[in-house]
């Protein structure tokens, strides 16, 4: 970048110092003093080096996406408040959307995996935090799954209409934990358990009492579902909702709604079911290979394995698509009664109505017309008399 190339021309330029110092002191010029030339050369090197690595400084301080992570950090607290990994450590769904509010015009259409990089991670820098611990830890209601290579955008709605539809009057206060803000980036080893998946912050936060349900944030390419860790949520998800009768399930959540409570959205509905039957969870990847052999173990230890994650997989999508296909008819059905209230009595009478005004619309032709038209009709009629007894006589002999 910018900086880096600014930097080399300063160490070039005090090089060229340091040269020009080496050849004048092995052959200096007759008229000058060579200690003297050497040093001013030395001087000018080093000053080049100094004006660019000022200059690197000023365009790196410059750039807008930082002048935009130093306004959000400015807007916090100064010491941030650690916290234990796990429940404790979520974001409200208000706390979400002002980090996308300051970062809008810099995410664009881009990912998680740009979000974690470039923005959460330089804004707990100084702290070396997650990020919850960074704006204000909340304890968790909600766990979402999902996947760092979908649209952060199409996250973040996804989340806001989940927290609308289960409190339409509190929504903002909901609280989600999601691992790009609820790991401490700095020390993911520590997150995941260090390989003990009984103590990583993933299993103690979908764990927890107040865990009341697990949110998986999905579109129509179902990528959450061909990803360990997903597989991972999935099966502790299972068997709260056999273990707790007050947790609420799981559900599919997207950009259009909530599939399980009947979103408008059966287009991207059925794009999933599409996915969901034709997806082997025994085929999901992680970026660590460890990692995957971690959890496919475990699946494979719970009663029916791979086979019975499928089919809790299968039995949601189909639940879903049942929700979207009671409201689209109840809906439907509201309509139809509006648009049909009306009895055959009350249309037949319109009807009658509607038939006697247009007769009154007719247009009606004035009296002297029609007076012209009889006088025109009687000497048509003695014309045609005259012509008959003009062919009689024609034909006496």
């Amino acid at each position: 970048g910018v900086p880096a190339v600014l930097l080399l021309a300063g160490l070039l330029g005090l090089d060229v110092g340091l040269a020009a110092y080496n050849i004048i002191s092995v052959d200096p010029p007759s008229r000058l003093d060579a200690s003297f030339v050497a040093s001013v050369l030395a001087m000018l090197g080093l000053l080049v080096s100094i004006v660019c690595v000022c200059l690197s400084k000023w365009v790196v301080a410059e750039t807008p996406l930082l002048v935009s992570i130093k306004m959000f950090q400015r807007s916090l607290s100064a010491s941030p408040v650690k916290s234990d990994r796990g429940p404790q450590r979520a974001i409200t769904v208000q706390q979400l959307l002002k980090l996308f509010d300051a970062f809008e015009n810099h995410i664009r259409s881009r990912n998680m995996y740009y979000v974690s990089e470039n923005i959460v991670k330089p804004l707990t820098k100084p702290h070396k935090v997650s990020f919850a611990e960074l704006v204000g830890t909340q304890t968790l209601t909600w766990f979402v799954s999902h996947f760092w290579g979908m649209p952060f955008r199409h996250f973040v709605d996804s989340i806001r209409l989940h927290a609308e539809s289960v409190d339409p009057s509190r929504w903002l206060l909901q609280a989600y934990w999601v691992c790009t803000f609820c790991n401490n980036q700095w020390d993911v080893a520590a997150e995941v358990g260090n390989g003990q998946w009984q103590q990583s912050s993933f299993y103690l936060a979908l764990r927890s009492e107040s865990c009341q349900g697990t949110c998986m944030v999905v579109d129509e390419h179902v990528e959450p579902l061909r990803r360990s860790w997903c597989l991972f949520e999935i099966l502790q998800s299972i068997g709260l909702r056999d273990e707790r009768p007050n947790f609420k399930g799981f559900v599919f959540c997207t950009s259009s709604g909530v599939l399980n409570y009947g979103a408008q959205a059966y287009d991207v509905a059925m794009s999933i079911a599409k996915e969901v039957s034709t997806i082997r969870v025994q085929d999901a990847k992680a970026s660590v290979r460890a990692d995957k052999e971690m959890i496919d173990a475990l699946v494979m230890d719970y009663p029916g394995g791979f086979e019975r994650v499928n089919q809790f997989l299968g039995e949601n999508i189909k639940e879903a698509l049942h929700s979207i296909r009671e409201s689209f008819e109840k809906d439907f059905n509201s309509l139809n009664t509006v648009l049909g209230a009306r009895p055959a009595a009350v249309l037949a009478v319109e009807r009658k109505r509607q038939f006697v005004t247009l007769e009154s619309q007719q247009p009606q032709r004035p009296s002297i017309m029609i007076a012209a038209a009889a006088m025109s009709l009687a000497d048509s009629r003695v014309d045609s008399e005259d012509h008959e007894e003009v062919d009689l006589e024609k034909q006496t002999p």
